[in-house]
């Protein structure tokens, strides 16, 4: 199995063979990543969306429609900003999740990244 989160490959921001650290640098540069990606048209939104959602570990929960995914995923992705500590953070809000758009940004970002530092890895 390919393993592109190792020591090797980045100095910084990966724990060997783990995976990724969320830090401030990383939040940024998803959000920039993102943001440029959004403007060229680089998203699409696939015919069928697939997460992990509560109802694999609570069968009473309500699995969400794609509809809902693309909302939450750009309702989150749009409440991105500086908390009042001066951080990145989708939760500036005490209610606010921003868990889906987050995933989204590291995903994003990351992409780019491995991208960058394994020149066998392609889209």
């Amino acid at each position: 199995m390919y393993m592109p989160f190792v020591n090797r490959r980045f100095k910084k921001y990966v724990s060997d063979g783990v995976g990724v650290w969320t830090t401030q640098e990383t939040t940024l540069a998803a959000l920039s990543v993102t943001y440029q990606a959004l403007i060229d048209g680089r998203i699409s939104i696939a015919d069928e969306i697939v997460v992990t959602n509560r109802e694999i570990i609570d069968a009473r929960a309500k699995k969400p429609t794609q509809e809902e995914l693309v909302e939450r995923l750009a309702g989150e992705l749009g409440q991105f900003g500086y908390n009042s500590a001066g951080k990145v953070t989708g939760k500036c809000s005490e209610d606010a999740l921003d868990d889906l758009g987050m995933a989204f940004l590291l995903s994003m970002y990351w992409r780019v990244a491995v991208k960058q530092a394994d020149p066998s890895v392609s889209d």
